[in-house]
């Protein structure tokens, strides 16, 4: 798995628990119904926060499992991080806060490059 903000992230198979990818009743959970509806959209970039990092290989692996290339991954700090650093860089600067929220977001690593 390639990441473009965090690298290659290692994560050896014997680290990726067996997992649900249908209920008894034959719906699919999230993980599958996220995969399955991206595909369907045709989604070739996936950008979202690193709380989700964990879930990945697991995508990757249905991804493959169906027979399609998995989309692009990055995965960010939380924007709201990256919002609070701003702010405690401008802090006691009247008006400078809504300044710091765009230019924190500005810095979020742009993936297709535009």
């Amino acid at each position: 798995m390639v990441d473009l903000v965090r690298g290659e992230p290692a994560f050896p198979n014997s680290a990726i628990e067996d997992f649900v990818i249908a209920r008894g009743d034959g719906s699919p959970v999230f993980l599958t119904a996220n995969v399955v509806d991206d595909l369907d959209e045709g989604i070739t970039q996936v950008i979202r926060g690193e709380e989700h990092l964990s879930n990945t290989p697991k995508q990757q692996l249905l991804w493959e499992a169906l027979g399609a290339k998995p989309p692009v991954w990055a995965h960010l700090a939380p924007a709201e991080n990256l919002i609070r650093a701003g702010e405690r860089r401008y802090a006691g600067s009247a008006g400078r806060r809504p300044a710091c929220r765009v230019g924190a977001l500005a810095r979020v690593p742009n993936p297709a490059g535009t």
